[in-house]
């Protein structure tokens, strides 16, 4: 599918970076790859760098038709609850931002979006999320700034080394939910590879006042092809006895399911600290989620039954029995997670440390 990357852009790494960026201790304009899709990182970012910088976003719109066609395969997943594919068509299409300037899906030549900036847009800085083939830019080199390239399924990547040949045409480079990635793209030759993790929005992932009427709750996919550990560990839990509600909701919607739960229950797909981490503990309520190898970060950032409750496969069912039984444990740990991602871990700390790095000297 993305074989045509390879005969579009050009490695133009930049060596002399501080000539391109001077002055970013001010408002800054900001050019961001980005595209119709209001619950993805792109749009979290979009919206923490809008809150102190100039923004002009490009890329594919997503319309109703899409839409309709994404709400729709939810009834393929596992667990599936009746009224998620209205709840997901409703949400996007009525919170749906299309870009500033609309592009094709694929390949976009940096060439041809340049002339339709406003002619008092200088670009200081360049940004794209990670958006697999949806949204690629090339020509990187046409904006005579710095290039920051942030990437998020590095656990769901195929076509490897393709993606890092693409990750050489950009100045910075940030790896999202697996920090354990951050050496393929060392090794591919990028010389400034940060990591920054995932985050929560706290006027999105917040805490509700409400009844706790979920001993243990899931929010997220169940599409067995793709989470099959995730199924079985539920099917697992189920079996044994265990209360666990399984939904797929958006926003605050979302926030209400793991207000009302005593547990929220995760599991990642392949060792990647996603986002549904920093959501759930957003919401103030105690994040059970699989313990991930060192490499990950995880326990850099939080500590197993302080801020959350790590569990392998052996140990959870005594873990849920014990905190569902014992509430001032169970209450401490979900107030000091809560605590520690509002402090640390919002979009608005990602997008400061991200400008940090880009500025620091090489």
């Amino acid at each position: 599918m993305l074989q045509w990357l390879s005969q579009t852009f050009v490695i133009t790494p930049r060596t002399d970076l501080q000539k391109l960026n001077p002055a970013f201790g001010r408002r800054l304009n900001i050019l961001m790859a980005s595209l119709t899709a209001p619950a993805s990182s792109p749009a979290f970012y979009e919206k923490a760098f809008r809150k102190q910088h100039n923004v002009i976003t490009f890329g594919p719109h997503r319309d109703q038709t899409f839409w309709e066609t994404h709400a729709a395969g939810f009834r393929s997943h596992e667990f599936y609850r009746e009224g998620t594919c209205e709840h997901w068509l409703d949400l996007c299409i009525r919170t749906a931002k299309a870009c500033d300037i609309i592009t094709p899906r694929g390949s976009v030549d940096l060439r041809e979006i340049k002339p339709r900036l406003p002619s008092d847009f200088k670009p200081d800085l360049f940004i794209w999320i990670d958006q697999h083939g949806w949204n690629v830019p090339v020509n990187l080199q046409t904006l005579e700034c710095p290039t920051v390239a942030v990437f998020g399924d590095t656990h769901m990547r195929e076509n490897w080394d393709l993606w890092l040949k693409y990750a050489l045409t950009y100045d910075f480079v940030f790896v999202s939910y697996n920090r354990q990635h951050h050496q393929r793209f060392r090794d591919a030759g990028c010389k400034r590879v940060f990591w920054s993790p995932a985050a929560c929005d706290p006027e999105i992932h917040c805490k509700i006042s409400a009844e706790k009427i979920f001993p243990v709750s899931f929010v997220g996919g169940t599409y067995r092809p793709l989470h099959r550990d995730r199924v079985e560990l539920i099917e697992f839990l189920r079996s044994h006895g265990v209360d666990i509600y399984v939904d797929a909701k958006l926003f605050q919607e979302m926030s209400l399911i793991f207000s009302q739960s005593k547990i929220v229950l995760n599991k990642s797909m392949a060792d990647d600290l996603n986002m549904r981490v920093f959501e759930a503990m957003a919401t103030g309520s105690l994040l059970l989620t699989n313990r991930l190898p060192l490499e990950s970060g995880q326990e850099e950032l939080f500590v197993d039954r302080k801020h959350l409750v790590l569990y392998d496969r052996a140990e959870i069912l005594e873990l849920i029995d014990f905190y569902l039984k014992h509430e001032i444990e169970r209450e401490a740990i979900a107030a000091a997670g809560y605590n520690e991602v509002i402090q640390k871990h919002t979009y608005d700390d990602r997008v400061r440390d991200i400008l940090q790095d880009v500025s620091s000297p090489c």
